[in-house]
């Protein structure tokens, strides 16, 4: 068969099988055309589900009657002229081929006023020979297109065709998704002649988050984050929900680049990311988020559909993106209620004591609120940068209060007082003294009913009070403490965790019931990965921004002295002069701190030696280290607690000594005694 030009007729039929899928794309393609005509109010009205009319009618700029012929042709379009201004396309459609793609398939009215032509014109296509008419005809200032019995001309391409209910299900999915990128607009959508959708222009914030509301659910806005960030050209805003209101479904994701709407596995990629240590794999994050950079840096034009984009700066927009939604998500973390103190029920108890035996548990849950508040999305935000740009974030967080009762499982209601004395027993080292600590430790029968008894399930949250702190004034190193003894032959150092107390502590079920510290068991972690690092090398992650710290002429000469130790910890310095350093990369275990206070802190610790590191000084810079990340580690999730407790079990093989320093003991017969009449 030899080679030959297709006939225009098919070319569009070709071409319409890209553009066109179903009815929903004709709508896409449609609305698409009246937003960039400048539209602020668009109707759409359907019928059948739109597979046997499409009527899309804006108040746009209109088309003159002598281009309205032109409209219809392949290839002819408005929006750009020449390569450039497809290097840098700010319009939503610009390949000129949807309007004879449609008219290829479909029997297709155009008609059109602009404000300074006294005649409104139409122009007239049937698919066959796709010959346009064009007559006049009443109509206001704007653009009316009638799309008439979809696929008619194409029957194989109409069986494939959904139920009327499906087809129109994926048209309001399409409104929703333009209605929440362009609030200025008022858009109307009608089905078989009744509105179902009319979302009014919405200019104030309260206005907008009403429309969000209307569109992802009042549950999406009691749990959503308003997030703002920018760094340089590039700025990401919109809402994301908090973990607690994530859903069993990915319905509520959208995601717009430029004002376009995106499925970009870049972005999805970034999200999910963000949400990996705090969200179950079986649920979905819900989010409305907003991607505005120059159009330069972002090519459009590599799906046919447009779904999809390539960004020139892909490891930028992804990392920043990344990190300022994990800033946000971390600042409501301190806010929400405290997981979680679940207390073992007693189930049977030695003939030696008394005949006191309970089944019951401890089922609380708090009030809590998420005030607005302002907060860093980068924790390097408040840095001085020279030349290497600047960032500034903003963001608040907005939730509904959950207000609960304290309750014992029999329902009898206990007061917050009740509730902060219970607390407060828990914490015997203030409140018993050496002697009966000493007793204690004498009298175990009731301490082997808690280890003999079954664990009660994690129940709901404890209510909000004060986390178990650490003796005031009492030294991170003190071996004063009362020692929690090693088992003999356990499959654990560190005994059997039953659950989160708190925020940062878990309750560990050994010889004896004790209360674990996660964030000074995080700095012995990070102090012997960092000591594995100095000796074997290990790994360092590039900064997605190379942050400028000043810290004056001494200490960038201290900082450039050490720069050969640093580098074995995988942190990266440069010192280019003016007292100032910059930092380009650094070891994971620094990733999610406020670098500019850690490393300032560093080189000011660095400032009392004066040779280069070895032996002892590098475990003491290690040691340093660790107490600063301990300092901004926060661990709110189950999942977090259990790897570091695995993380913790070698080192506790070889330094016994350590279990000392991040666990005190509860005396059970001391509180038990308390409740004595």
């Amino acid at each position: 068969m030899s080679i030959q030009i297709l006939p225009a007729r098919l070319a569009n039929q070709i071409a319409a099988g890209e553009v066109v899928e179903r009815p929903a794309s004709v709508v896409k393609e449609l609305v698409e055309n009246s937003l960039d005509a400048g539209a602020t109010k668009i109707e759409v009205e359907l019928q059948q589900g739109g597979a046997k009319s499409i009527l899309i009618r804006d108040n746009g700029c209109g088309v003159d009657k002598a281009q309205l012929e032109l409209a219809l042709s392949r290839h002819a379009t408005s929006k750009l002229t020449s390569l450039d201004d497809l290097e840098a396309i700010v319009s939503l459609g610009f390949r000129g081929e949807a309007l004879a793609s449609i008219s290829s398939v479909s029997r297709l009215a155009f008609s059109s006023k602009p404000a300074q032509q006294p005649q409104a014109w139409q122009a007239i296509a049937e698919g066959r020979d796709m010959q346009v008419q064009v007559q006049p005809t009443a109509h206001p200032n704007g653009t009316s297109v009638e799309v008439a019995d979809l696929f008619f001309n194409t029957p194989a391409r109409r069986r494939f065709l959904k139920s009327e209910k499906t087809e129109f299900s994926h048209i309001d999915t399409l409104i929703k998704r333009l209605a929440l990128s362009h609030f200025e607009v008022h858009f109307i959508l009608k089905h078989n002649g009744k509105v179902v959708r009319n979302f009014r222009p919405a200019t104030t914030l309260a206005q907008k988050e009403k429309r969000v509301a209307a569109i992802c659910s009042g549950q999406f806005m009691q749990h959503a984050l308003a997030v703002e960030a920018c760094h340089g050209d590039i700025r990401v805003s919109g809402w994301i929900v908090e973990p607690s209101g994530a859903r069993g479904q990915n319905d509520a994701q959208y995601c717009y680049v430029n004002g376009r709407m995106m499925r970009d596995k870049l972005i999805n990629h970034a999200i999910r990311q963000a949400y990996a240590e705090q969200l179950p794999s079986e649920l979905f994050a819900a989010y409305v988020l907003y991607i505005d950079l120059p159009p330069s840096e972002v090519d459009v034009n590599v799906h046919p559909a447009k779904h999809e984009v390539r960004f020139h700066q892909s490891r930028l927009v992804h990392d920043f993106i990344l990190q300022t939604l994990q800033s946000a998500l971390k600042s409501t973390q301190g806010q929400a209620n405290g997981t979680q103190l679940n207390v073992a029920s007693v189930r049977e108890v030695a003939a030696e004591s008394s005949s006191w035996h309970s089944s019951s548990h401890v089922d609380a849950s708090g009030t809590a609120s998420h005030p607005v508040e302002q907060y860093n999305a980068y924790p390097n935000s408040d840095l001085t940068s020279d030349g290497s740009g600047q960032s500034n974030t903003s963001a608040y967080a907005t939730a509904a209060a959950h207000p609960g009762k304290h309750q014992y499982q029999g329902g009898q209601q206990v007061s917050q007082a009740d509730i902060a004395r219970y607390s407060a027993l828990l914490d015997t080292r203030d409140t018993l003294s050496d002697e009966a600590l000493s007793e204690a430790a004498q009298t175990s029968q009731i301490t082997q009913a808690y280890t003999a008894g079954e664990a009660v399930k994690q129940q709901k949250p404890v209510g909000e009070h004060e986390p178990l702190p650490w003796r005031e004034g009492e030294s991170q190193h003190s071996t004063a403490a009362t020692p929690v003894n090693l088992p003999q032959n356990a499959s654990s150092e560190l005994g059997k965790p039953i659950a989160l107390v708190e925020p940062n502590y878990v309750l560990l079920q050994r010889q004896e019931l004790c209360i674990l510290s996660l964030p000074h068991g995080w700095r012995y972690v990070c102090k012997s990965q960092l000591l594995g690092y100095w000796h074997q090398g290990g790994p360092s992650q590039p900064l997605l921004l190379p942050l400028s710290i000043k810290v004056g002429e001494s200490l960038a000469a201290v900082a450039e002295f050490h720069l050969s130790s640093l580098n074995k910890l995988g942190i990266g310095l440069k010192s280019p002069g003016r007292g100032t350093i910059i930092v380009t990369k650094v070891p994971p275990q620094m990733r999610e701190v406020p670098l500019a206070d850690v490393i300032a802190a560093m080189v000011q610790f660095l400032q009392s030696y004066n040779d280069v590191l070895k032996g002892d000084t590098a475990v003491a810079l290690c040691d340093f280290i660790s107490v600063q990340l301990m300092a901004h580690k926060s661990f709110n999730q189950w999942s977090q607690a259990e790897l570091l407790l695995q993380q913790l079990t070698p080192i506790l093989t070889q330094q016994p000594d350590l279990l000392a320093l991040i666990t005190r003991p509860l005396n059970i017969t001391a509180t038990i005694k308390e409740f004595s009449l």
